[in-house]
Protein backbone atom coordinates (compact mmCIF):
# COMPACT_ATOMS: atom_id res chain seq x y z
CA UNK A 1 0.00 0.00 0.00
CA UNK A 2 1.23 3.38 -0.96
CA UNK A 3 0.24 6.75 0.43
CA UNK A 4 -2.23 7.19 -2.41
CA UNK A 5 -4.05 4.76 -0.55
CA UNK A 6 -4.89 6.70 1.89
CA UNK A 7 -6.82 9.88 1.63
CA UNK A 8 -6.32 10.98 5.04
CA UNK A 9 -8.23 14.18 5.69
CA UNK A 10 -9.38 16.24 8.86
CA UNK A 11 -12.73 16.63 9.31
CA UNK A 12 -13.98 19.65 10.89
CA UNK A 13 -14.90 18.77 14.93
CA UNK A 14 -15.90 20.76 17.75
CA UNK A 15 -12.36 20.56 19.11
CA UNK A 16 -10.44 23.65 18.59
CA UNK A 17 -7.17 22.30 18.65
CA UNK A 18 -4.72 23.19 14.99
CA UNK A 19 -4.83 20.81 12.42
CA UNK A 20 -1.06 20.44 12.58
CA UNK A 21 -0.86 19.41 16.46
CA UNK A 22 -4.19 17.78 15.58
CA UNK A 23 -2.46 15.31 13.17
CA UNK A 24 0.58 15.30 15.74
CA UNK A 25 -1.71 14.02 18.86
CA UNK A 26 -3.47 11.05 16.38
CA UNK A 27 -0.25 9.89 15.24
CA UNK A 28 0.88 9.60 18.70
CA UNK A 29 -2.59 8.26 19.75
CA UNK A 30 -1.74 5.53 16.94
CA UNK A 31 1.24 4.64 18.36
CA UNK A 32 0.12 4.49 21.74
CA UNK A 33 -2.82 2.21 20.74
CA UNK A 34 -0.81 0.20 18.66
CA UNK A 35 1.55 -0.57 21.27
CA UNK A 36 -0.96 -1.33 24.04
CA UNK A 37 -2.98 -3.88 21.69
CA UNK A 38 0.43 -5.76 21.44
CA UNK A 39 1.25 -5.34 24.97
CA UNK A 40 -2.27 -6.66 26.04
CA UNK A 41 -1.33 -9.83 23.43
CA UNK A 42 1.88 -10.19 25.49
CA UNK A 43 0.01 -10.69 28.84
CA UNK A 44 -2.31 -12.33 27.56
CA UNK A 45 0.10 -15.09 25.89
CA UNK A 46 2.01 -14.82 29.38
CA UNK A 47 -0.76 -15.57 31.41
CA UNK A 48 -1.71 -18.85 29.19
CA UNK A 49 2.17 -19.90 29.83
CA UNK A 50 1.76 -19.92 33.40
CA UNK A 51 2.85 -22.90 35.52
CA UNK A 52 3.63 -24.36 38.57
CA UNK A 53 2.95 -24.10 42.36
CA UNK A 54 1.78 -20.42 42.05
CA UNK A 55 -0.65 -20.84 38.49
CA UNK A 56 -3.64 -19.21 40.25
CA UNK A 57 -2.45 -16.00 41.31
CA UNK A 58 -0.56 -15.21 38.56
CA UNK A 59 -2.85 -16.45 36.04
CA UNK A 60 -5.25 -14.10 37.86
CA UNK A 61 -2.82 -11.26 37.78
CA UNK A 62 -2.28 -11.47 34.49
CA UNK A 63 -5.95 -11.73 33.08
CA UNK A 64 -6.39 -7.92 35.75
CA UNK A 65 -3.34 -6.84 33.86
CA UNK A 66 -5.39 -7.63 30.08
CA UNK A 67 -8.77 -6.28 31.24
CA UNK A 68 -7.13 -3.25 32.18
CA UNK A 69 -5.29 -2.82 28.85
CA UNK A 70 -8.40 -3.38 27.20
CA UNK A 71 -10.35 -0.72 28.67
CA UNK A 72 -7.23 1.58 27.99
CA UNK A 73 -6.74 0.74 24.32
CA UNK A 74 -11.28 1.22 23.92
CA UNK A 75 -10.03 5.09 25.70
CA UNK A 76 -7.37 5.77 23.40
CA UNK A 77 -9.44 4.38 20.41
CA UNK A 78 -12.11 6.63 21.55
CA UNK A 79 -9.76 9.81 21.91
CA UNK A 80 -9.32 9.02 18.19
CA UNK A 81 -12.27 9.13 17.15
CA UNK A 82 -12.82 12.45 18.67
CA UNK A 83 -9.81 13.88 16.13
CA UNK A 84 -11.22 12.52 13.05
CA UNK A 85 -12.65 9.74 11.56
CA UNK A 86 -9.73 8.95 9.03
CA UNK A 87 -7.71 8.93 12.35
CA UNK A 88 -9.88 6.19 12.98
CA UNK A 89 -8.41 4.40 9.33
CA UNK A 90 -4.77 5.30 10.59
CA UNK A 91 -5.42 3.71 13.71
CA UNK A 92 -7.42 0.37 12.66
CA UNK A 93 -4.41 -0.07 9.91
CA UNK A 94 -2.05 0.24 12.37
CA UNK A 95 -3.05 -1.86 15.26
CA UNK A 96 -3.76 -4.51 12.55
CA UNK A 97 -0.82 -4.39 11.41
CA UNK A 98 0.74 -4.57 15.26
CA UNK A 99 0.07 -8.24 15.39
CA UNK A 100 1.98 -9.38 12.05
CA UNK A 101 4.96 -6.37 12.20
CA UNK A 102 7.83 -5.96 14.34
CA UNK A 103 7.74 -2.74 16.71
CA UNK A 104 10.40 -0.87 14.20
CA UNK A 105 7.78 -1.88 10.88
CA UNK A 106 5.30 -0.60 12.50
CA UNK A 107 6.63 2.48 13.82
CA UNK A 108 7.45 3.03 9.94
CA UNK A 109 4.23 2.45 9.07
CA UNK A 110 2.63 5.12 11.17
CA UNK A 111 5.07 7.69 9.87
CA UNK A 112 4.06 6.60 6.57
CA UNK A 113 0.37 7.17 7.58
CA UNK A 114 1.17 10.77 8.89
CA UNK A 115 2.95 11.92 6.27
CA UNK A 116 0.56 10.48 3.30
CA UNK A 117 -1.96 13.39 5.26
CA UNK A 118 0.62 16.01 3.80
CA UNK A 119 -0.59 15.86 -0.14
CA UNK A 120 -4.16 16.90 1.10
CA UNK A 121 -5.92 19.56 0.35
CA UNK A 122 -7.49 20.03 3.42
CA UNK A 123 -4.16 19.71 5.26
CA UNK A 124 -2.75 22.60 3.32
CA UNK A 125 -6.22 24.81 3.75
CA UNK A 126 -5.31 23.62 7.69
CA UNK A 127 -2.06 24.71 7.68
CA UNK A 128 -3.31 28.06 5.71
CA UNK A 129 -6.15 28.77 8.08
CA UNK A 130 -4.12 28.61 11.51
CA UNK A 131 -1.51 31.01 9.53
CA UNK A 132 -4.59 33.30 8.86
CA UNK A 133 -5.93 32.30 12.49
CA UNK A 134 -9.18 31.74 10.90
CA UNK A 135 -11.37 28.65 10.57
CA UNK A 136 -10.79 26.20 8.34
CA UNK A 137 -13.13 25.20 5.46
CA UNK A 138 -12.66 21.45 4.71
CA UNK A 139 -13.21 19.95 1.67
CA UNK A 140 -12.59 16.53 2.64
CA UNK A 141 -9.87 16.39 -0.14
Amino acid sequence: MNNSDHNQVLHATRLDIPPQIRLYVIQLLNQTLACTVDLRSHVKQAGWNVRGNDFAPLQALFAALASQLDAYADLVAERIAALSRPAVMMAKEAVNAAFELTLAEGLRLERRLFYGTFATADRREGMTAFAEKRSPNFQNR
